[in-house]
């Protein structure tokens, strides 16, 4: 089977909008998600993986994060993630793909 939509952008990663998200990339198409608040559209691909996963749709499940600077993170990163988790999300990239 052909896939109709190759690509998808979807605005908004509510509910809805990881719904949508993760049924298109279900179906084969690369799918990129856009949100005004930083962070969310990649907490969203992250959450459709793992729920890709959980669900037995996907026999897989892959998390990476990286730092986005050299030399990465320390110590002190981590003790003010204990107080404001939010705070590690500007210093990381985080993806995840379910298979």
């Amino acid at each position: 089977m052909k896939i109709q939509f190759p690509n998808i952008a979807i605005v908004g990663t509510g509910a809805m909008g990881r719904g949508i998200a993760q049924i298109a990339a279900q179906a084969g198409s690369q799918v990129f998600l856009l949100d005004a608040n930083p962070g969310a559209a990649d907490a969203a691909k992250l959450g459709a993986a793992v729920n890709s996963f959980v669900s037995g749709t996907a026999k897989s499940l892959n998390i990476t994060i990286d730092a986005k600077s050299a030399p990465g993170l320390g110590l002190e990163d981590f003790m003010a993630a204990e107080e404001d988790p939010t705070t590690l999300l500007g210093k990381v990239n985080i993806s995840a793909t379910a298979k």
